[in-house]
This record gives structure tokens, sequence and C-alpha cells, in this order.
């Protein structure tokens, strides 16, 4: 009869220490199974300058006639001509 107890209660002790492992076991698997989330965000800016180069070139004649009438009065034109020439 001690026997059996004894028996018995090696038993109960092996099947609690046994369910314990599990539980450490299974314990150890779920925190091992954290996983992290890694989230990589890629910008492309691109960037278009233009540049125009303007040239602009101004032509200025400039005509100045003097003309005597028969009074002998002198009477003066001046005629400015620009001329604008954008490239």
């Amino acid at each position: 009869m001690i026997f059996i107890l004894l028996v018995s209660s090696i038993n109960q002790l092996a099947i609690l220490i046994s369910k314990k492992n599990v539980f450490i076991r299974k314990g150890n698997k779920r925190r091992n199974r954290k996983q992290s989330i890694t989230t990589t965000t890629t910008t492309t800016t691109t960037t278009t300058t233009t540049t125009t180069t303007t040239t602009t070139t101004t032509t200025t004649t400039t005509t100045t006639t003097t003309t005597n009438d028969s009074n002998n009065n002198t009477n003066t034109t001046t005629t400015i001509t620009n001329k604008l020439c954008i490239d």
C-alpha cells in the first residue's frame, strides 16, 4: 500500500513537472514568435529646372535734318528710330 502511494505520488509529481515544462515551453514559443514589423518609406523627388536665356538687342538710329527756308530760318528735324530685337 505504501509502495502504491509512493509510486502514485511520484507519478503525480512527474505529471506536474511535465505539465509545468510544457507550459514553460509554450510560453517561450509565444515569446519567440514576436515579430517586428519594419516599414520602409521611399520618397523620390524629381526637380526639373528650366533656364531660359533671352538676348535683347536694341538698335537706335538718329537722323537729323536741317533745312533753311527763304527767310534764312533754320529748321531742324530730328527722327529717332528704335529697333528692338529679342532672341
